[in-house]
C-alpha cells in the first residue's frame, strides 16, 4: 500500500469519526434540535399572523396553531393540558368571590403535581415539550384568575386610571384562545391577558416594527450557536470512563 492510498484511508477514517461524533452529538441533543423547531416554526406563523389585520382571526388562529403545535409534539398530551384548562375556565364561572385566584392557584399547581407522578399510574410521563407547556399553561390560567378578580373589585379600589387598568372580563372561549395562544406556549416568556389583548386589539398591528429586534437576536444567535455545539463537543456533560 502506497503513501498516498494511506493518506486517504486516513482521510476517511478521519471523515467518518467526525460523522460519527456529530451524529452522536445530534441524539444526545435531540430535545435542544426540538426546541430550534419550535422557535423556527412560530417565527414564520408570527410573521404570517402580522399580515392579519383583523384581530378577532389572529385570536381564532393563534390559538388553533397552539393547539396543533402541541398535538404535533406531544401528541394526546395534549388532554392533559385541555383538562386544566377546562378546570379554570368553570372555576372563572362559577366562583364569584374573592377566593377565586387562591383556588385557581391551589387546584392549577396540584393538578401539575399530579401530572408530575402521572407515570405511577401507567400513563405516559409528563416530560420534555409536555411539561414545558404545563408549566406556561399553568402561569397563564393562574394569573388570568388573578387578574379577573382584580376586574370584578375594581370599584372597590381607589387607583389612578393613567397608571393602572383592569381587563374586561373574559368569555370561556377568550380564556380558552389566550390559554392556547402559540407565542411562548412552549418556551416562555409569559405574558399577561391584558398584554394579550393590546396585540389582538390592535389592527394596526403591522405599522410596528419588529426588524431590528429580530435582526439584533438572530445576530446573537448566529455566533452563540455554533460556539453551544463547540463547547458541548468538547465539555461533554456525560463523561465516559474506559
Amino acid at each position: 500500500m502506497n503513501f498516498e492510498s494511506i493518506s486517504i484511508l486516513k482521510s476517511n477514517q478521519t471523515a467518518m469519526s467526525m460523522w460519527n461524533a456529530l451524529s452522536e452529538l445530534i441524539m444526545t441533543r435531540i430535545d435542544d434540535i426540538i426546541y430550534t423547531e419550535l422557535l423556527l416554526i412560530s417565527f414564520f406563523f408570527s410573521l404570517f399572523m402580522r399580515r392579519i389585520r383583523w384581530g378577532i382571526i389572529r385570536e381564532i388562529f393563534g390559538a388553533l396553531i397552539g393547539v396543533s403545535l402541541i398535538y404535533y409534539f406531544t401528541g394526546w398530551k395534549l388532554f392533559y393540558s385541555l383538562t386544566i384548562v377546562v378546570v379554570n375556565i368553570i372555576l372563572n364561572s362559577v366562583i364569584k368571590n374573592n377566593y377565586l385566584p387562591l383556588i385557581s392557584f391551589l387546584v392549577t399547581f396540584i393538578y401539575l403535581g399530579f401530572l408530575r407522578a402521572i407515570h405511577l399510574i401507567g400513563l405516559p410521563a409528563l416530560v420534555s415539550h409536555s411539561n414545558a407547556v404545563q408549566l406556561i399553561l399553568t402561569l397563564r390560567l393562574v394569573g388570568l384568575s388573578f387578574e379577573i378578580s382584580d376586574s370584578r373589585k375594581k370599584n372597590e379600589l381607589k387607583y389612578d386610571p393613567k397608571k393602572t387598568r383592569f381587563i374586561k372580563e373574559p368569555s370561556w372561549w377568550q380564556s380558552f384562545l389566550y390559554a392556547y395562544n402559540f407565542p411562548g406556549l412552549f418556551t416562555g416568556p409569559y405574558y399577561t391577558y391584558a398584554m394579550y389583548r393590546d396585540v389582538i386589539d390592535n389592527d394596526n398591528i403591522m405599522d410596528i416594527s419588529v426588524w431590528e429586534h429580530i435582526g439584533w437576536r438572530l445576530y446573537n444567535f448566529a455566533w452563540s450557536l455554533p460556539a453551544f455545539l463547540i463547547l458541548v463537543y468538547a465539555f461533554p456533560i456525560e463523561v465516559r470512563f474506559l
